[in-house]
């Protein structure tokens, strides 16, 4: 608290905030489950700490992982909790998604595409070019945003 006083200068320590801001990312990739996730983000409770958790990498399809009830189970142990999946992806099992496009669509031809050069290919970091584009296609195609290409 500083305080003017006839030409004089007053200054007096204060405490006013007690929060504690952080920004944690979380690698998905090798978590299994909620429990796993739950469990990474738990090692910053705090009830004084606002924590922003970004989660990323990719989930393997027989994985599930259910963030509202990870948010609904560790919103009460920080001051905020704020949980952003905006970068964590699925993986696409070959031949699951030409179902969800209709034919003679571009979509179901990107497809299409896609699944074929991913079998075709031996190249292992080839293989990963080609999922990563079609996980970010599959997104675009569903209408997320800030997928950056």
């Amino acid at each position: 608290m500083v305080t003017l006083d006839n030409g004089r200068v007053l200054v007096e320590p204060r405490r006013v905030g007690h929060y504690r801001w952080m920004e944690q990312g979380v690698d998905c990739s090798g978590l299994a489950s909620n429990a796993s996730i739950t469990e990474e983000i738990l090692k910053h409770a705090d009830a004084n700490r606002i924590l922003r958790v970004t989660l990323r990498g990719t989930l393997a399809s027989k994985e599930s992982v259910n963030l509202e009830r990870i948010y609904e189970d560790l919103s009460p142990k920080f001051a905020y909790l704020d949980l952003d999946a905006t970068q964590l992806n699925e993986d696409l099992a070959l031949g699951a998604l030409e179902k969800e496009y209709r034919e003679n669509t571009v979509e179901h031809a990107f497809v299409e595409l896609m699944e074929q050069a991913l079998q075709d290919t031996k190249d292992a970091s080839h293989k990963e070019i080609l999922r990563e584009s079609l996980r970010r296609g599959h997104k675009l195609f569903q209408g997320y945003e800030g997928i950056s290409i």
